[in-house]
Parts: C-alpha cells; sequence; structure tokens
C-alpha cells in the first residue's frame, strides 16, 4: 500500500515525478500485484502505461496501456478505454518506426470505432 500511495503521489506531480511514480509502480507491481478491483487495477496500468510513454519506456508503456485498455472494455467504461486506446496510439507515433506507425493507426481506427460506439461522432 506504501508503494501505491508513494507512486500515486509522484505521478500527480505530473512530469516532474513520473520518473519515480514510474519506479514505485513497478516495485509495487514486484512485491504486491493483489489489486482490490478491476477498476483499480486498470487505473494502475493506465498510469503506469502513460508514465513510462513519457519517459520513453515504450515496451512497458505498451504494455500497461494495452492491460488498461482491456480492463476498462470488459469493464464497459468506454470513456477510460479511449484514453488508453489513444495513448497507446501517440506512444507508436512516437516511436517513429514503421511497424509501430501500423500499430498507431490501428489504434486510432479502434478508438474511432469506440467513439462511433458510443455515439461521441
Amino acid at each position: 500500500m506504501l508503494l501505491r500511495n508513494l507512486a500515486d503521489l509522484y505521478y500527480s506531480f505530473g512530469e516532474y515525478g513520473f520518473e519515480k511514480a514510474f519506479r514505485y509502480y513497478m516495485e509495487m507491481m514486484r512485491y504486491n500485484p493483489e489489486f482490490a478491483s478491476q477498476k483499480e487495477q486498470a487505473a494502475v496500468f493506465e498510469q503506469i502505461g502513460h508514465a513510462g510513454y513519457v519517459l520513453g519506456r515504450y515496451e512497458e508503456g505498451t504494455e500497461y496501456l494495452r492491460k488498461a485498455a482491456e480492463l476498462y472494455g470488459q469493464m464497459g467504461d468506454a470513456e477510460h478505454e479511449l484514453r488508453s486506446v489513444m495513448r497507446l496510439g501517440l506512444l507508436c507515433q512516437v516511436r517513429g518506426v514503421s511497424e509501430s506507425m501500423d500499430q498507431a493507426v490501428g489504434h486510432f481506427r479502434r478508438a474511432e470505432a469506440i467513439c462511433k460506439r458510443e455515439g461521441w461522432e
């Protein structure tokens, strides 16, 4: 619980705290990867993925944003699913290699599908 609280605190600092937040989240996942709810798990995964993206830790960022998007989709939380999918698209776009650009397009198409599904056109 302490690692989660520290990670959340540093995450709330934005770009000034992402490095420490990422480190504490990863320690938390190593020592106690249990969550009280699926919603809590998805939120932590999204924050790990977002911090990883900002820090250039693209492999970890991708892994955790994918997990977050999947969990949000299973829960029917379209708003958070959309945000995670958009971040996945941006992460792939930033990488700039052709395979990543193709993946970015796929994520943005998925985001478009979520918007249409929800009537957010």
